[in-house]
């Protein structure tokens, strides 16, 4: 098996072309950049990268895009689907090509359906995937799937998975949830989805952060990582600020906005159906806060 990720993880969005399908040439591009400014890793097509929004055959090509640049192994990416069998496909063609890896989202369609049954699906896809590598990263985001990964199937799944299962990124918003995981099941490595939580990783035992809002400056969560509770608290706070910032508006247009004003290319603010891109009022507001939160940085 890869060994568990940590640290620093942005979930990076995905670039599209001029007829709404993903540009993986300039997101290849973009990844390297993220590691050069001292990235640990990249969430690749997660919710900031509109995965479900996209058909199996695209989000293919983006993943042997990336396997191709050598990328992969310091990568985790989105393989969830409401079908089972789509879900296990992805899952393979993640291991075949070397991301360290498998973000699994729970089937998000049917609510309700209970511990047990979330438990055996992630279990059997497990079995079915026959990962030799890559590992699995659960995918907490119950605001979206109306499903949870709770204490107690995470302890299960603990058992049945070993350690094919390395940890869960946790979107959730309720760091105390994060916290109980972190503590009661010291084997997974955990995630919480907001940056801020970096300056106390080591004191609430958190691998690091997979963070949509680090993208678009991405040297302050890195410069927090490494400085933790010894954090200047300017630069906390200016990062603090940046994701403020891009919270005040819809998460995801909003992140591909920033990208774009950095990159000095429109085109980054381009969104996928049924997402909406933000407005010239939404996106000149929005670098105006940027501005404001870093200063002279």
């Amino acid at each position: 098996m890869i060994p568990a990720l940590h640290g620093v993880i942005p979930a990076v969005p995905t670039p599209l072309d001029a007829d709404g399908n993903p540009d993986p040439q300039k997101l290849v591009s973009f990844i390297r950049e993220l590691f050069n400014a001292g990235c640990h890793g990249v969430n690749l097509l997660g919710t900031t990268g509109e995965a479900t929004s996209f058909a199996r055959a695209a989000r293919l090509q983006v993943m042997e895009a990336v396997a191709k640049a050598g990328l992969a192994s310091r990568m985790m990416v989105g393989t969830g689907a409401a079908a089972f069998d789509e879900a296990v496909d992805l899952s393979r063609a993640a291991d075949s090509m070397g991301f360290a890896g498998a973000l699994l989202l729970p089937p998000f369609y049917y609510k309700d359906i209970g511990e047990a049954a979330l438990a055996n699906f992630v279990e059997r896809l497990a079995n079915q995937s026959r990962l030799q590598t890559t590992r699995i990263y659960l995918y907490n985001i119950p605001q979206f799937t109306g499903l949870r990964y709770t204490l107690a199937m995470l302890e299960r799944l603990s058992v049945s998975l070993g350690e094919m299962l390395a940890g869960i990124k946790d979107s959730s918003g309720e760091l105390a949830y994060a916290e109980d995981v972190a503590t009661n099941l010291g084997q997974l490595t955990v995630f919480p989805s907001n940056e801020a939580t970096l300056r106390d990783r080591q004191a609430k035992c958190f691998a690091g952060c997979v963070s949509a809002s680090v993208n678009v400056y991405p040297g302050l969560a890195c410069d927090v990582f490494d400085r933790g509770a010894n954090v200047d608290a300017a630069l906390y706070t200016s990062m603090v600020a940046v994701r403020k910032a891009l919270s005040s508006m819809p998460l995801v247009p909003a992140v591909k906005a920033a990208v774009g004003w950095r990159q000095k290319d429109d085109t980054w603010a381009a969104t996928k159906e049924p997402l909406a891109p933000l407005t010239a009022i939404q996106t000149a507001s929005l670098i105006a806060s940027l501005e404001l939160a870093v200063g002279s940085r």
